[in-house]
């Protein structure tokens, strides 16, 4: 006996409803204070619908930035087909189905396309609304300070490192991250193996470490630049995170607080925030006066990202 299988509905919504994104001279005639043309996050925010299901029914990259093109057409969202209505029943038999899904319904999530195929209600992840502080009452959360050390540890080690080790570019770093500079090796002089020095900070050393340099090296530059400027959580520890691994001034350099501070946080373009994030996938090699790209920066920049739209935090591998 075979099994039975619930009938599909595919064939019904399966009309394309498209959208020809728009230049910046077209928005703006909708949208008079839109800054550019259409972005992914215009769109989506305009229909409706999530960058996921937009991405995957224009079989777009379901991760990086995606480029929205002015005058190029993409699906936003799918209609009931429209069926030939008969005159005539063609048999008098009682169809055995009838009145089986009186229940189907219609999308419930408001708007102005009622036919079109969303979410249904109790599918939908009730997300809480963000909390926002001043920058200059926030400090950096627990899960920004284990995210921080997860990218920080030497690569194959759980936890920081107790002597002093090379980075990635050859500098002399101990702890997390804990950046040794010429003037202040002397004092390092006997956690150096290079050197045969014998001595190890413990944890609860390493720790300590971290906290003073996340706080000199980071949270205290954050409240100056953006001191009586409203952020969540995720936003202030995404920002922690840009200024801990690039530099105080990266948020200057890369734009990020010059926008936000000009739009006072609210209504912002999330991909004039990708922007600025995502200009530190590239780092400046004195040696070749050249810029250049580092996919593990890239990765950093997205996981930040995601700290400042979602409160998300994935710590680094």
């Amino acid at each position: 006996m075979s099994e039975f299988t619930s009938p599909s509905f595919e064939h019904v919504f399966n009309k394309k409803v498209t959208f020809v994104a728009r230049s910046a001279s077209e928005r703006k005639q909708e949208e008079p204070n839109a800054p550019m043309g259409d972005t992914e996050w215009s769109i989506c925010h305009k229909f409706g619908i999530t960058d996921a299901e937009f991405r995957k029914w224009n079989k777009l990259p379901m991760s990086g930035f995606v480029t929205i093109l002015a005058g190029e057409e993409y699906i936003v969202g799918w209609k009931k087909k429209e069926f030939e209505k008969k005159s005539t029943p063609e048999s008098n038999d009682q169809d055995p189905w009838s009145g089986a899904f009186t229940d189907f319904e219609e999308p419930v999530r408001p708007n102005p396309h009622p036919t079109w195929i969303f979410k249904r209600e109790k599918d939908l992840k009730t997300t809480p609304s963000k909390q926002f502080k001043l920058a200059k009452q926030l400090i950096p959360s627990i899960a920004v300070q284990d995210y921080i050390k997860s990218w920080e540890r030497p690569p194959g080690m759980d936890g920081g490192h107790g002597q002093i080790f090379r980075d990635t570019k050859g500098m002399r770093t101990i702890g997390y991250g804990h950046f040794i500079p010429d003037s202040e090796y002397p004092i390092w002089k006997a956690y150096d193996p290079e050197i045969g020095g014998q001595r190890s900070l413990t944890k609860r050393e390493m720790d300590d470490l971290f906290s003073k340099d996340l706080e000199e090296r980071s949270a205290v530059h954050v409240r100056k630049l953006f001191g009586n400027l409203k952020l969540s959580q995720g936003q202030f520890d995404a920002i922690v995170d840009l200024v801990y691994h690039r530099g105080p001034s990266s948020p200057l350099k890369c734009g990020l607080s010059d926008y936000l501070q000009r739009t006072m946080n609210k209504n912002i373009d999330p991909d004039k925030v990708r922007a600025c994030f995502h200009y530190y996938d590239f780092w400046d090699n004195h040696k070749t006066g050249a810029r250049e790209f580092n996919a593990g920066f890239k990765k950093r920049r997205l996981q930040e990202l995601d700290m400042f739209f979602n409160d998300k935090y994935t710590l680094h591998k």
